[in-house]
């Protein structure tokens, strides 16, 4: 019983952190120019845009809540610029602590709010309540068609139906420092890389080589965490399916982690502990699995001596998701239309895409994404490196997401265990990491059948 409390509130730790949708800041050096711009374009377009967009607006009104874990008033603002007779309250509830929420506002018989977020390791579960309306279904007529391909696996539950929109894109790639890829690789150009690093075999082959000439102190990723994110992200074999685990994918995801492992290219450090963070800083490792999101709260944030000396590439095998939001409506709520107005605005509108501008985020609609703002810019911090265009052009052609299940959090919890395991004791096999999975799994969800 310890060991699993201890494991979810590592997993709750995960999701205070994975919440995605942060700044995506890939003009972080010209942020004083371009956030004003943006915000100016806005301004002048809501009038005019509100003609059309938000026909009926002055007819709309009363009162919305929210539950969400960002402060991004700025949403809610520009929404009453257009539906002015709408008043909506958000109530700020820590991510880790969400879902708990939600829970035992169920239980005790309590009112939940208009609208709820959903971050992908708990969507899952989220969407398997049925407390959510089929965004698809009367009077929204959600047309899918509008967002991006690759998300509707996350949007939708396992009868196939839309419980929520998400709210932006979370593409990841793998940020790199170049001092130490020129020094151990020959070379910090990203094409460069890329073609160097053209699958992972020859990336734990240079792995081996940059170990060998460093003497064991330089590695080419912190943590084992890292690997699997990557790893599991580009994976199209889901490991579960329905309420069926299939262990033979199970297996192989561990056999490519301890395939990195015991090539010895990977640190010793735990995923999300402080010396995980404090790494982006230390130079021990040259690669760092990277969202969008992370440019600013993980690689900025700590290294801040580093300017200038980051990269950004598309790993071996493409790019992956990682974290993400969405924005359900209720069952129980009493306004539904005027949610579902604040829903589309922000997702699915030109002046919601003029918001995210001035948020930073990717938008998820295929008209937002194709707005060229958000492929340009060149950041300082990454040697003037345009990343948003490595983000919207090289990366998130090539995501992949698995279908979403209601048992993602003990499958997360089940694998930071392995993960764990693996770490420090390095004798254990991919078979009996897949065991011991199969045991967690077992415990954290009865129900399960495994294969």
């Amino acid at each position: 019983m310890r060991k699993f409390v201890q494991m979810f509130t590592a997993v709750s730790l995960a999701v205070s952190l994975l919440v995605g949708c942060g700044p995506t800041q890939q003009k972080n050096e010209t942020t004083a120019t371009t956030a004003p711009e943006a915000d100016d374009a806005k301004k002048g377009t809501a009038t005019a845009a509100g003609d059309t967009t938000a026909e009926g607006a002055e007819e709309l009104s009363g009162k919305l809540t929210i539950w969400w874990w960002a402060d991004q008033m700025e949403i809610i603002e520009d929404f009453q610029k257009l539906y002015p007779n709408v008043e909506v309250e958000p109530v700020m509830i820590d991510a880790g602590d969400y879902l708990t929420k939600v829970q035992s506002t169920i239980a005790s018989g309590g009112q939940l709010p208009d609208i709820l977020m959903g971050e992908l390791s708990f969507r899952g579960k989220l969407f398997s309540m049925d407390i959510l309306e089929n965004l698809e279904a009367e009077p929204y007529n959600f047309d899918r068609t509008q967002v991006v391909d690759y998300l509707i696996p996350a949007m939708t539950d396992e009868n196939d139906q839309v419980l929520g929109i998400e709210t932006c894109q979370s593409p990841a790639g793998m940020a790199y420092k170049r001092d130490l890829a020129k020094e151990y690789l020959g070379t910090d150009d990203p094409e460069e890389l890329e073609a160097m690093l053209k699958d992972w075999d020859s990336f734990i082959e240079k792995g081996k080589e940059v170990s060998e000439k460093s003497g064991n102190k330089i590695t080419m990723i912190p943590s084992l965490g890292d690997v699997y994110y990557m790893i599991n992200g580009q994976s199209k074999a889901p490991r579960i399916s329905g309420d069926t685990i299939d262990m033979a994918a199970v297996t192989d995801t561990f056999a490519q982690v301890a395939k990195f492992r015991d090539a010895g290219i990977v640190d010793k450090i735990v995923q999300w502990t402080p010396a995980w963070f404090s790494a982006y800083g230390s130079g021990n490792s040259i690669f760092y699995p990277t969202a969008c999101w992370g440019v600013v709260d993980y690689v900025k944030a700590n290294d801040e001596q580093g300017k200038g000396n980051w990269g950004l590439i598309v790993p071996p095998s493409g790019g992956f998701n990682w974290g993400g939001t969405t924005m359900s409506i209720t069952k129980s709520s009493e306004n539904k239309l005027a949610a579902w107005k604040l829903i589309e605005f922000y997702n699915l509108t030109k002046e919601g895409t003029e918001t995210k501008k001035v948020l930073q985020l990717i938008p998820t609609s295929k008209d937002g994404a194709s707005d060229p703002y958000f492929a340009e810019g060149e950041d300082e911090f990454f040697a003037g490196q345009n990343i948003g265009d490595v983000w919207m052009n090289r990366v998130i052609p090539t995501i992949h997401i698995n279908p979403i299940t209601k048992y993602d959090i003990p499958d997360v919890m089940a694998v930071e265990l392995v993960l764990s395991s693996m770490n420090a004791d390095t004798s254990i096999t991919a078979e009996q990491a897949a065991e011991l999975y199969k045991q967690e799994m077992e415990n954290g969800a009865p129900e399960i059948t495994v294969k």
